[in-house]
């Protein structure tokens, strides 16, 4: 090859830098354009997220307590403690026999808090969180005369769809008389907390 010169001019070899038959399919995949954020190769770390709507952002959780009354625990009883108001509640919902009874809406892993807090007591107090009326934790104290006792149980639970929480309180009084739970939201509560789905 010359130029107009006539003189030589060399020849480029010109080789593709892969045959274009390798490159990787273009598949644009269908997603819902309300998403807050959308990640079409599932690449978290290359994504660019500069808002996300609060909007989209669906905590499930619920905690109840009861304001009829400090409930009366008998000696040496197991009883399963009442709850009749609902301080906050998103996707959860309650028994209808005195709210006894937290149903889990979906399969997943929560956090269960029971927080019991019982009036002057001298003896063995004990609650526990059951699962369909089965004892999944329990945590126990012996008071001393003239004292308030306090006892909270924090526990992340595999549970499925329909499931139903509750709480347990025993009592075994040094003087085999009865004790009563005091009754505030936080003295006395159950909460829920989704952690994620399975």
């Amino acid at each position: 090859m010359k130029n107009k010169d006539e003189k030589d001019v060399p020849v480029p070899e010109w080789r593709p830098v892969r045959p274009f038959t390798n490159f990787p399919p273009i598949e644009p995949q269908p997603f819902d354009t309300r998403d807050s954020t959308y990640i079409p190769d599932l690449s978290v770390e290359d994504s660019k997220v500069s808002r996300m709507s609060a909007r989209k952002i669906k905590g499930i959780g619920i905690k109840v307590y009861s304001d009829a009354g400090s409930q009366t625990i008998s000696h040496n009883t197991t009883a399963l403690i009442q709850f009749n108001q609902i301080a906050w509640q998103r996707g959860m919902e309650t028994s209808e026999a005195g709210e006894a009874f937290v149903i889990t809406p979906h399969t997943g892993v929560y956090l269960v808090t029971s927080h019991t807090t019982w009036a002057t007591h001298a003896g063995l107090i004990r609650c526990a969180i059951t699962l369909d009326a089965t004892t999944q934790e329990t945590v126990a104290q012996n008071t001393l005369a003239n004292v308030s006792g306090r006892l909270s149980i924090s526990v992340p639970k595999l549970l499925q769809a329909g499931d139903q929480i509750s709480v347990t309180a025993y009592q075994a009084s040094d003087t085999a008389a009865d004790r009563t739970i005091l009754d505030t939201e936080y003295e006395t509560f159950l909460s829920m907390v989704m952690l994620f789905s399975t």
